[in-house]
């Protein structure tokens, strides 16, 4: 083979394996961007679940804050929280033997 055959070879075959790295970069770069995606909508419905459950709590702590002054309300937090009871009621505490 001359000289000038050889060197277009090589050229060629530069060109195709800079094509083919090329080629490589480019499905990583895609394959990498797929995953980021997949994790971002992972993220999303995570979030929204989380949304939800929230709005939950908003709506049971806005019912509450409905009742707050109310009697019944009271006594309860009252017996429940601070162990209190009306004069003249007795309170039977049970054993756990």
């Amino acid at each position: 083979m001359t000289k000038k055959k050889k060197q277009k070879k090589s050229s060629y075959s530069k060109i195709i394996v800079g094509i083919g790295v090329l080629l490589i970069i480019l499905l990583m770069a895609f394959v990498n961007q797929k995953i980021k995606l997949k994790n971002i909508r992972s993220n999303e419905e995570k979030m929204k679940t989380e949304q939800e459950e929230l709005k939950m709590e908003i709506n049971s702590l806005k019912n509450e804050m409905k009742n707050v002054n109310s009697l019944e309300f009271i006594e309860k937090r009252a017996r429940e929280d601070l162990g209190m009871i009306k004069p003249n009621e007795k309170v039977y505490v049970k054993d756990n033997d």
